[in-house]
């Protein structure tokens, strides 16, 4: 289910393609839904933390950690778009029977949808090494409807219906597991690094309950408070580091994305590992980060290949070996890192020490923390620099609320130590602008996709059911 395409549907949202930052704040003033619509909240239309048991354990933390670093910027710093003040631009005859049979006699024939996608896989491969697949998903359920056929043998649903069915857990049903080729590293061969336990994403049920159980214990409210010290260092930091960089650049533009990064990487690798990567510090980012960066674009492209058999062949024979050889030294710095973590007998507030405290025979072996460890530091930097960054361009964009936002940050703090987690939580204006942000600029705009691997499923109507 595409999250992007739910959260700008106008029939689900009205205006959903217009920046209301009380749009939420507005829908909490009713009391049976006072509760409800928060940045955390995982619904029907905001699918983009995921839903049920499988919804991101970390989004408590995320919500801190955005509401710290604006509150924070906002007391002390004007925004503008540099230049002429706009937005910048983004950072993806067998076959002829083969489309025939796929359009015309596969069992989702039924299902409207492009023909030329639903014929072959090629043109979803193009989209997504394009970059362009959110948009043009979104596009075809405007076209189409709330079920979509994008590719031969892929659906995508934004209607009420199927959400829980596909997300939800379901007393007495199985449950649709996530796809392995989605969430699994391209096997690279013999040249590629050692095959790794499963991590939080690509689990099994019961695994997935295990790791989540234990890592949840890094995320409570409560383990959120203690984190805070160290997170509000790091807000300092980024906050005398633009200082410097204003009084050298003498007025030039300054890439807030960019610092954004820096700070989210920080403060991810102290929690994960113990110590940062000092991206603050140096103004630049640590080799390892600049190579997890890098490796972003050249993901997708390896996706991309895994769908044809040519392609895994050419993975595992024909790649550049450089390629390789960065994989393989990621693998291994975070190995060592998370091992160094580890050995320290230390009780410091960072995601290791709820694993730590809680781990029995009947947890997580050393692996199985060291591969969820990498998954919790890409997902808890970059998505959250890319939130930041989306929200202060809608600012940007929006002077009257800026200029809102501004004075109630303003009007409730005073000097910088005023600013606690607790303490920005209670500011509405602010909660509700990053939520609408959130909506409107998700780093994960896809979704996550399931697949169907028992009995045959007859969709019924706008639902589905089994056979």
């Amino acid at each position: 289910m595409p999250a992007a395409a739910i959260a700008l549907d106008e029939k689900l949202m009205p205006g959903a393609h217009e920046f209301d930052p009380m749009r939420f704040y507005k829908q909490r003033q009713d009391p049976d839904e006072a509760n409800l619509h928060q940045f955390t909240t995982t619904e029907k239309n905001s699918l983009h933390f995921g839903y049920g048991k499988w919804a991101c354990p970390g989004r408590v933390f995320a919500m801190y950690e955005i509401k710290l670093i604006l509150a924070y910027l906002l007391l002390k710093y004007e925004f503008e778009f540099p230049g002429e003040g706009k937005r910048p631009e983004n950072l993806s005859a067998h076959e002829v029977g083969l489309g025939i049979y796929n359009v015309f006699f596969h069992p989702l024939a039924r299902f409207p949808g492009p023909k030329l996608w639903t014929a072959y896989r090629l043109p979803f491969v193009i989209s997504m090494v394009n970059g362009n697949l959110t948009h043009q998903t979104k596009h075809f359920h405007e076209k189409y409807g709330s079920i979509v056929r994008t590719a031969p043998d892929e659906l995508s649903f934004t209607n009420d219906a199927a959400w829980r069915d596909i997300h939800a857990y379901r007393a007495g049903h199985r449950n649709f597991p996530k796809s392995q080729l989605w969430n699994t590293i391209p096997n690279l061969g013999k040249r590629g690094p050692p095959k790794k336990p499963d991590h939080i994403l690509n689990a099994n049920d019961a695994d997935h309950s295990r790791i989540r159980k234990l890592f949840s214990h890094s995320f409570s409210e409560k383990a959120v408070t203690e984190q805070e010290p160290l997170v509000q260092s790091y807000v300092d930091l980024l906050i005398a580091q633009l200082r410097k960089q204003v009084e050298l650049n003498k007025g030039s533009a300054i890439s807030i994305s960019t610092w954004y990064s820096f700070t989210t990487f920080d403060i991810i690798g102290d929690l994960g590992f113990g110590e940062p990567f000092d991206c603050l510090k140096d103004a630049k980012y640590h080799a390892w980060v600049g190579m997890l960066v890098g490796q972003f674009k050249a993901a997708t492209v390896g996706l991309a290949m895994q769908y044809y058999p040519l392609g895994r062949w050419f993975m595992q024979n024909l790649i550049p070996q450089k390629i390789i050889d960065d994989v393989v030294k990621h693998a291994r710095f975070t190995d060592e890192k998370v091992r160094h973590r580890l050995s320290l007998e230390v009780d410091r507030p960072d995601f290791l020490s709820g694993v730590l405290r809680h781990n029995d025979e009947k947890g997580m072996t050393m692996e199985e923390i060291v591969e969820t460890s990498n998954i919790m530091l890409v997902a808890g930097s970059e998505t959250t620099a890319l939130t930041l960054s989306g929200i202060t361009s809608y600012l940007v964009k929006n002077s009257d609320v800026m200029i809102k936002l501004v004075e109630e940050v303003r009007h409730t703090f005073k000097t910088d130590s005023d600013i606690k987690p607790g303490q920005v939580s209670k500011l509405p204006y602010l909660n509700a602008v990053i939520q609408e942000g959130f909506r409107l600029c998700p780093p994960i705009p896809d979704g996550f996709r399931r697949e169907v691997r028992w009995a045959a499923i007859q969709f019924v109507g706008s639902g589905y059911q089994k056979e």
